[in-house]
Parts: structure tokens; sequence; C-alpha cells
């Protein structure tokens, strides 16, 4: 009798213990997807903040206080772990950091003093580590691939090599190859940076860490463009890939980049070029080898 009465209320309860299961998964799930909506509204209040500023002090202040938001997002996607909104939170983990690499720099041109107070954090590494553990397989990696080559922290450039040999999915792999070349060439710009503007060395030193700056300093601009190069030619097999968001394959984006890289850099001898000048007489660029020759191009509708 016993067996019988625990069976039939095992029967009884189990249904209506899966109908309470579901309302909590989906009240937890709908809680997720607010609390992600409630903090980007903030940080998008927080990033577009800085246009409005006026003052040094001003748009120190909104330097700073967009620093905040990387790690309140990264915070959002541990809460959610299990949950499709932590690789939405860590997307915008990523453009959060780049958001405030790009307004720290800013002060730097625009202010003349009140620069803003930050430290090499752990943001990056904490966004990198999380996506090597729970993601690295993941078919939804086109936003992070695509967010990270507007980036130069030497974090990013590790999540994208993994992806580059470890993704099953070769969409992903293609565009982490692009993605890593264009990161690279922003490390670039860094060193020609400095190199022409010695004081912004402490900055950068503040801004990434002295050991890292000094690491792509070290590198050199040919070891730099010999890994670039590397990359765009690895990418060229991709011609079945469509670049994320742009109308051409990555195959075709690594040719144009390495004709820019091999013909149009400077120290490249500049490619041919035919016209007429304004009285309509023709020209080429090449009877004025060895002068100084600028090119102004112009058009009228």
């Amino acid at each position: 009798m016993r067996t019988i009465l625990t069976l039939a209320f095992a029967l009884t309860v189990w249904p209506w213990a899966d109908k309470n299961a579901a309302s909590v998964n989906a009240q937890e799930k709908r809680g997720a997807v607010e609390s992600y909506q409630e903090l980007l509204k903030a940080y998008t209040k927080a990033s577009g903040a800085f246009r409005g500023a006026e003052s040094d002090e001003q748009r120190r202040q909104c330097a700073e206080q967009l620093g905040v938001f990387p790690q309140r997002f990264i915070e959002l996607a541990e809460r959610h772990r299990n949950d499709p909104v932590a690789l939405v939170a860590l997307q915008q983990a990523i453009q959060a950091v780049l958001s405030a690499d790009s307004q720290t720099q800013y002060c730097w041109e625009l202010n003349r003093e009140q620069f803003p107070d930050v430290a090499p954090g752990d943001s990056s590494s904490q966004i990198v580590e999380i996506l090597l553990r729970d993601h690295l397989r993941s078919d939804q990696l086109a936003p992070i691939c695509d967010r990270m080559r507007y980036g130069f922290r030497r974090e990013f450039e590790k999540l994208l090599l993994a992806l580059i040999d470890r993704s099953p999915h070769r969409n992903t792999r293609a565009l982490a190859c692009l993605a890593t070349a264009q990161l690279l060439r922003n490390q670039l710009q860094i060193v020609d940076r400095v190199a022409a503007r010695p004081e912004w060395i402490a900055r950068y030193n503040t801004l990434l860490s002295e050991d890292y700056l000094a690491e792509i300093r070290g590198d050199g601009r040919a070891a730099l463009d010999r890994r670039i190069e590397s990359l765009y030619e690895q990418a060229l097999q991709y011609d079945d890939v469509m670049n994320f968001s742009f109308p051409e394959t990555i195959a075709e984006k690594a040719k144009a980049e390495l004709h820019e890289i091999r013909n149009l850099s400077l120290g490249k001898s500049a490619p041919e070029i035919t016209g007429h000048d304004q009285n309509s007489r023709p020209l080429k660029l090449s009877d004025f080898r060895g002068k100084i020759v600028l090119l102004y191009f112009w058009s009228e509708y």
C-alpha cells in the first residue's frame, strides 16, 4: 500500500515540479535580459557623455566613468554563465574596453591637463579567459572577432590565435585571421605614434603596462609587418567566407590589404598614375620620378 501511495504521490508531484522549474528558468532568463538591457542603457549614456564634454575636467571624468563598465558586463556574464545573454554581455564588455581606450587617447590629444587616471586592468584578460573556457567552440563568435579587430590589447590576440588554431567553424577561423592582422596593425600604429611623440610613451605605459609597450616596440616594424602579411596570406584561402557585415569575402579583403602594404605604404615606390593636368595635357606620375610631387584628387558633381 505504501509503495502505491508513494508512486501516486510521485506522479502527482513531478509534473508540477517540471512546470515550476520551467517557470523559474523563464523568470531567470527574463531577469538576465532585463539586467543586460539596464546595464547597456547606462553604458550608452556614459559613452555618449564624452561628446558633450567642454573642458579637460569633464573629459577626464567621462573617460574614467566609462572605464568601470567592462567589469560590470563581465560580472553580468558570469552571473548568467549558462544563458545566451552571457556571450552578448562579453561582446559588449569588449566594446566597453575599446571605448574606454579610445576616450583616454582623445583626452591625450584634446586636454592640456587633467588626464584620465587609468591603470592596466585585467578586464581584457577576464573576457578572454571566459571566452576560452565557455565559448571556444561556439559558432556565434563572428561579432566577437569583428569587435576585437578595432583594438590593440594583447589579450585579444591570445583569443584570436586560439580561434584560428582550434575553432571547428571555418567562418570563425577566417574572421579571426583577418581580425588578428588588423589588431597587429593597430599595435603598429602605437609604435609609430610613440616614435613621433615620445611624451606619449609614459601614457601608454600607464594604459597598457610598460612591459607590453616595450614588447611591441621591441619587435620593430619589420617583424610586425612580416606577421601581418603572413596572416593576410593565410586569409587568402577563405574566398568562400564573407567578411562580417561587409559586402566582400575574407580573401578579397586580405588581397586589398596586401596590395596596400606592398605597394602603397610609406617608403614604397608609388604605382603608375596616368591622367591629365589642369590644361588637359596627358601626364604620367613616372615622368616626375626623383621630384617632390603633390597629388590632389578632386571631383565635381
